[in-house]
């Protein structure tokens, strides 16, 4: 799910300085699977290999994805809102519970970090490369996603996860989007799911720049297998 300025920031923790490819490749990835749920389309990695540093980026992601997931913080918190959303929310199906749970965790996570001055020049230099980027983004078979990544920067969408209204609405349109209707939630449950995203920024403030450090320390050897 959309915790891309959390991957711009620890792949630029991990290689200090990181170009404009490397925090894109970064990033891609989540990139694609809002532009799938929303236009359709699937593209493969393959077809990013547009330089090395955006295909050494998109690796680096999934390495992400594996190590972030787990961290014993992020799976503590993920327990805590889990149980928060089948009190609170008892409407949801068991999937769009753990969906709201994961997806919302790491989207709360990014607006909580945007609150930080370092956060925030990391994600202005990933906004500067999608603005600059001639290859990637205009790869064929993928509809729209150039423009809907610059729109996305446009809105400042990123900063829209500061609010959890607006975080609870977000996932309730986008799983109408997928397939199967265990994710799906009515729009009648936003205000219950955003109750618990309320409490839940409370938890993750706390323990988030933690919960990023550990993910950048174990994620060492990736550098040091790159060098």
């Amino acid at each position: 799910m959309p915790n891309i300025v959390t991957h711009a920031y620890i792949a630029d923790a991990v290689f200090p300085g990181a170009s404009p490819d490397m925090l894109l490749g970064s990033t891609l990835p989540d990139f694609l699977g809002m532009n799938r749920d929303y236009c359709g389309g699937t593209v493969s990695r393959q077809d990013f290999a547009a330089s090395p540093e955006i295909s050494a980026g998109i690796a680096f992601h999934y390495k992400t994805d594996d190590t972030y997931d787990a961290l014993a913080v992020r799976k503590n918190l993920l327990a805590e809102a889990g149980a928060d959303l089948r009190a609170t929310a008892p409407n949801l199906r068991k999937g769009a519970s753990r969906a709201c749970a994961d997806a919302g965790n790491d989207m709360l996570l990014d607006g909580v970090m945007l609150e930080q001055p370092d956060f925030e020049a990391v994600y202005e230099r990933l906004s500067e490369a999608t603005r600059s980027d001639k290859t990637a983004l205009g790869i064929a078979g993928s509809p729209g996603l150039g423009s809907n990544v610059k729109e996305y920067f446009a809105r400042r969408a990123s900063y829209k996860y500061q609010d959890p209204e607006l975080v609870a609405t977000m996932l309730q349109k986008r799983f109408l989007h997928r397939r199967g209707h265990w994710l799906k939630f009515a729009v009648a449950d936003i205000p219950a799911v955003a109750e618990v995203y309320e409490r839940h920024i409370d938890r993750i403030r706390p323990v988030a720049r933690k919960l990023i450090g550990q993910a950048v320390a174990e994620l060492q050897d990736v550098r040091s297998a790159a060098a």
